[in-house]
């Protein structure tokens, strides 16, 4: 599923002249639930225990990423704005390039990002979520595994009955 999504989402943005606008039909009717199948798919093959996908969405790099995604989330847009312009024109006016400049900018905006998602994620948010000792959870916690049991269980159940 993964695979031919992909290959289909490339063939539909390649053939896209200028670029899709975000509201153009061609992607509202068929590219955002193409894109969805396809991530669907990716979802899928890294659940496959041993998998390529499960491997390289369980790696060291990814799950750091996991691990500040909100605080990625939080920081990167502030810093891409107050700092993109900066950094691309002092870069620019010693280059005169415009790839050089563009991929400076790109690599300061995320490092700082990162940085500010680090220090966030070790001193403002896990102190928050160390908290949870005092609101202990007394429900189960649900697995996949047990609900496809309880499932089998209740499906067993069920035509013994009948």
């Amino acid at each position: 599923v993964f695979a031919v999504g992909a290959a289909a989402s490339l063939v539909l943005l390649g053939t896209a002249r200028d670029g899709f606008p975000l509201l153009h039909p061609a992607l509202g009717i068929g590219g955002y639930p193409l894109f969805a199948v396809t991530f669907a798919g990716l979802i899928g093959w890294s659940l496959r225990s041993g998998s390529v996908a499960s491997r390289v969405c369980g790696s060291g790099v990814l799950r750091m990423f996991g691990r500040y995604s909100y605080g990625l989330y939080v920081f990167h847009f502030a810093l891409h704005r107050l700092l993109t312009d900066q950094v691309y024109n002092a870069v620019a006016a010693h280059t005169g390039s415009k790839l050089l400049p563009l991929l400076l900018s790109g690599l300061v905006t995320v490092l700082l990002s990162l940085g500010a998602a680090m220090l966030s994620f070790h001193y403002f948010e896990s102190p928050i979520l160390r908290l949870k000792r005092y609101f202990p959870n007394t429900g189960t916690r649900p697995t996949l595994r047990r609900d496809v049991e309880e499932a089998n269980l209740q499906e067993a159940a069920g035509h013994e009955a009948a």
